[in-house]
């Protein structure tokens, strides 16, 4: 056989690959210098063998721990519940609807000058009873890159700018402006 030495620990006779091994395995040496004993994972309950002060396993549970903290923080921090199926904006609107309805005035009335600008009627059919029913139209059909360029509500950014409105806007009635737009074939760039 070979030299067969005592665990310093546990006293089990063991083969050291060494002649100055004095323990039969590295979980015998650790319990041994006290540096580690076996613990419990606090986080998923495992048994596991580690340093002083160690209450988690791997660096697997401290990562799901230190999420599960964030989402409670977070949790407690939220002026408005979590509601399913909403995103923040649209729970934040639910909670205050006074607020969109000052935003949605403000955006009617700078839809309102840069339609009163452009003439107030629509200019195929000269419609002009109820403003409702009068939409902004962009002449090239650019409205796309438009609204990358500017934003979402194009009205915010021609009010300032009510000159180059008259460059590329129109006033079209809700009727014209579906036909000019099913005739000219704007729908089928929008899904490429």
């Amino acid at each position: 056989m070979g030299f067969m030495k005592n665990c310093k620990f546990c006293s089990n006779s063991f083969a050291p690959t060494r002649s100055f091994n004095i323990y039969c395995s590295i979980k015998c040496r650790q319990q041994a210098n006290d540096k580690t004993k076996e613990k419990n994972c606090t986080f998923c309950g495992k048994d596991f063998i580690g340093r002083k002060g160690q209450v988690l396993c791997s660096p697997d549970c401290y990562y799901k721990r230190k999420c599960d903290l964030n989402f409670k923080t977070a949790a407690l921090r939220r002026k408005y519940p979590l509601i399913e199926g909403l995103d923040r904006q649209q729970i934040y609107k639910k909670f205050n609807p006074e607020k969109g309805i000052f935003m949605l005035d403000k955006d009617n009335s700078k839809r309102t000058v840069v339609i009163q600008y452009l003439g107030g009627r629509c200019s195929l059919c000269y419609y002009d009873s109820d403003i409702r029913a009068l939409q902004l139209d962009h002449i090239n059909g650019d409205g796309k890159e438009d609204r990358k360029k500017h934003g979402n509500r194009v009205c915010r950014y021609y009010v300032n700018n009510l000159k180059e409105s008259k460059i590329n806007l129109q006033v079209l009635c809700a009727n014209c402006h579906a036909i000019k737009t099913y005739i000219a074939e704007e729908y089928t760039r929008k899904k490429k």
